[in-house]
């Protein structure tokens, strides 16, 4: 069978191509990429293809680095077929990433090419990687340690989701951004609740691999019977790369001394491992969704827009998980769950090791919650429920003050009985509203004169005061993510509006988070407590203490939503005027808030 026919069946037994599929072909200049460029227009016809050829030069290697650009455009030119070359220093990438040049100049290529595939509305990206190319990821990977995953290679065609596309290079950045995905799209990849949580996202593309059981001597027969002059690298040949050490060094020595046949072997091995890694992380899929609770999490704003939540803010990717679901599972199902979590936040598992998911597992197992870990681009805390697993913001809520977002002396103008505005918190007038963008929210307040007809009839008030009448020491559990209960990650049911006696308060009011010595008199009890003892008493996981909203009232905390207002500042049976507090979300009006 003739190598034309040999790469059909491998389309054709992994699906690789479809009828009128727009393939960008990635193409060096050497002989596999060449050899695939040719083998795919053979085959175009029978497949209704349309080819897009693509080259990146590194900037690595001078003239002939530019030769080689020059080769690929010229042979795109000569066979009818639409290009694009690019440039980009990947040295000056490299130095300020910090990372191995192999792994700067494979994550910029990359970049480029999904880049490509999108901006000209291609959906297949065609690789040359063959089965000598698998043998030698699988022989890497087993030196490097690598679980199932790695030990499975590389996959002959696997899809490129929106969520990749969003957070590719989430450790590395700085190369030109993605065009054609707007942010709301973005938030949407990386954010949605799915009914399979975990599951690919629609692919925005395919990379596939026509060449995957193809060998490297056959690649470069082939050359020779079509009279192609493929271009070499002679940085191939450096044996400081540890990948052209294990092909020009390990390898032939494996044939020599131990298997001649380790090459097939070991392409043969990742084929079988493959499958059985496809049947456990579908395994891992369908329990990631079963434990999962909220993906959303707090907005992010764009910059130089601190102010008015608007398109510019962004939902920064979140996800919790039940402790109780995750302890109970068996410790290799547990350690698949967790890696699928992390993927899933982040987009790619890229500068995650096994170190990291043990940092998490044993913060899964720890016997108590308030602890958290830090890991590449990503910050996991455990509560008394939950593993939450956060990409790092940028830029986010700091203690006593929301950043970006302190209020300017003379940016609002208060009215009526005022008091002056206070340096790190923000203005709440009555009536009026406060945004919250970093937390999704916004807390809005009404004037309600209560001798109108109609309008809070005695019964309602009464009624409030004693639902809410809950002892201090009364434990609260987190609701179900839906609705206001939702807003922070933590709230209580039906504490999401609060009443209160205008007559005691001091206008205009301001929201604020926690400092040292506050003090709260909660609804119900006889006394004021410590703030932190209040919210200890309440379960609020330490991690969100410092970054609840409260609102106050000059030097009184007169509501924390989600959990109580004060006793101080409740209506009474004679009061005339009350303030109506809302928290809701801030995609909704305050009718909609009411329904929730």
């Amino acid at each position: 069978m003739d190598l034309k026919e040999r790469v059909r069946r491998t389309i054709e037994r992994y699906r690789l191509l479809a009828r009128d599929d727009q393939v960008l072909v990635a193409v060096s200049g050497g002989p596999d990429s060449l050899a695939l460029l040719y083998l795919l227009r053979e085959l175009a016809p029978d497949f209704q293809l349309s080819l897009w050829v693509f080259h990146l030069n590194h900037l690595l290697r001078g003239r002939q680095a530019e030769a080689e650009a020059e080769f690929v455009g010229q042979t795109a030119l000569k066979l009818g077929l639409p290009s694009t070359i690019e440039r980009f220093d990947v040295r000056q990438f490299q130095k300020e990433k910090g990372l191995s040049l192999e792994e700067a100049a494979r994550l910029v290529r990359y970049r480029f090419l999904y880049q490509t595939a999108r901006e000209n509305g291609l959906n297949r990206i065609a690789l040359g990687h063959t089965r000598d190319d698998q043998a030698e990821t699988v022989l890497l990977n087993i030196l490097r340690g690598a679980g199932l995953e790695g030990l499975a290679g590389m996959p002959p065609a696997r899809p490129v989701t929106l969520r990749e596309l969003s957070t590719s290079l989430v450790a590395a950045g700085s190369v030109p951004p993605l065009t054609g995905i707007d942010d709301k799209t973005q938030a949407r990849a990386l954010t949605s609740k799915r009914d399979e949580v975990g599951q690919d996202d629609q692919a925005a593309f395919w990379l596939i691999r026509p060449l995957i059981e193809v060998g490297r001597a056959e690649i470069e027969t082939y050359c020779r019977e079509k009279s192609l002059q493929p271009r070499r690298d002679p940085s191939n040949l450096e044996t400081r790369f540890r990948r052209n050490k294990i092909r020009l060094e390990l390898l032939p020595a494996l044939e020599r001394d131990y298997n001649p046949r380790i090459r097939r072997n070991l392409a043969r091995l990742a084929e079988t491992l493959r499958l059985d890694y496809e049947w456990i992380k579908g395994l891992a899929h369908r329990r990631l969704s079963e434990i999962t609770e909220v993906t959303a999490g707090p907005l992010r704003p764009s910059p130089g827009d601190f102010r008015a939540p608007g398109p510019g803010y962004y939902a920064i990717p979140r996800l919790a998980l039940e402790i109780a679901g995750l302890r109970s599972d068996p410790p290799g199902l547990r350690r698949w769950v967790l890696r699928l979590a992390l993927q899933k936040v982040r987009g790619s598992l890229q500068g995650i090791g096994q170190k990291h998911l043990e940092a998490v597992e044993a913060l899964v197992m720890a016997p108590e919650g308030g602890r958290e870990v830090h890991l590449p681009g990503v910050r996991v805390y455990r509560d008394y429920r939950f593993l939450t697993l956060q990409v790092q913001p940028e830029q986010g809520l700091e203690s006593g003050v929301s950043a970006g977002r302190q209020e300017r002396p003379g940016s609002r103008q208060p009215t009526g009985s005022e008091s002056p505005p206070v340096l790190g918190q923000l203005v709440l007038p009555v009536p009026g509203l406060v945004h919250l963008p970093e937390m999704g929210i916004v807390i809005q307040a009404d004037r309600v004169p209560l001798s109108r007809s109609g309008l809070v009839p005695r019964a309602d008030q009464t009624g409030l005061a004693e639902a809410e009448r809950d002892t201090l020491t009364s434990t609260v559990n987190p609701p179900g993510y839906s609705g206001k209960d939702g807003l922070l990650g933590w709230g209580r049911t039906g504490e999401w509006e609060a009443w209160l006696n205008e007559e005691t308060l001091i206008l205009p009011l301001a929201v604020r988070f926690r400092r040292v010595g506050d003090r709260f008199w909660p609804l119900g009890t006889v006394a004021p407590v410590k703030l932190k003892d209040f919210l200890i008493a309440q379960k609020v996981p330490r991690r969100l203490r410092d970054h609840l909203p409260l609102v106050v009232s000059g030097p009184d905390i007169v509501w924390i939503p989600g959990l109580r207002l004060s006793e101080g500042h409740k209506l009474k049976e004679d009061s005339r005027r009350a303030v109506r507090l809302i928290c809701r979300d801030q995609g909704l009006n305050s009718e909609e808030a009411g329904a929730l």
